[in-house]
């Protein structure tokens, strides 16, 4: 009983000392834009899990376009995937994406993701174990990542 105590007050004490600072979770800056081999243009963004130990998800919402009449949504000619992971370790990550169709490349816009914290470890073992997501993921503030080229 003492063993299982010390090992619950370990813990509580471990998830107080690793948690997230405060301010958005996630961070991304855009860097350049490049060329794939096939001649697609490419954006390549930093992208930043400011968690010490927990990854996250996070998925594009939406992108908007800076005109004369201020941000308007604007909707890719093609299907068109975003910045998206399901799994984004802690730490600072490169992520390259197709550029969205459509859009020039001289043009200012921003892109806008959601993202959300995995659950603790010990409850995404059990999610696997149960082949469900009992221990639901936790919804994060929205972030924004403004794209200008220089």
């Amino acid at each position: 009983m003492v063993i299982i105590f010390a090992l619950a007050l370990l813990g509580s004490l471990w998830i107080a000392v690793h948690k997230t600072p405060s301010g958005e979770l996630l961070s991304t800056r855009f860097l350049s834009i490049s060329n794939a081999p096939d001649g697609e243009v490419l954006g390549i963004f930093e992208v930043v899990n400011s968690s010490h130990v927990r990854p996250i998800r996070f998925h594009t919402l939406e992108i908007e376009e800076y005109t004369a009449l201020g941000w308007v949504p604007f909707y890719p000619t093609n299907e068109w995937a975003g910045l998206n992971s399901w799994n984004l370790a802690p730490g600072r990550h490169l992520m390259t994406i197709v550029w969205p169709p459509g859009l020039s490349t001289n043009s200012v816009w921003q892109l806008h993701l959601a993202c959300a914290k995995e659950p603790y470890l010990p409850l995404a073992w059990a999610n696997k174990l149960l082949h469900t997501e009992l221990f639901k993921l936790r919804e994060m503030p929205s972030t924004t990542c403004v794209v200008r080229q220089k």
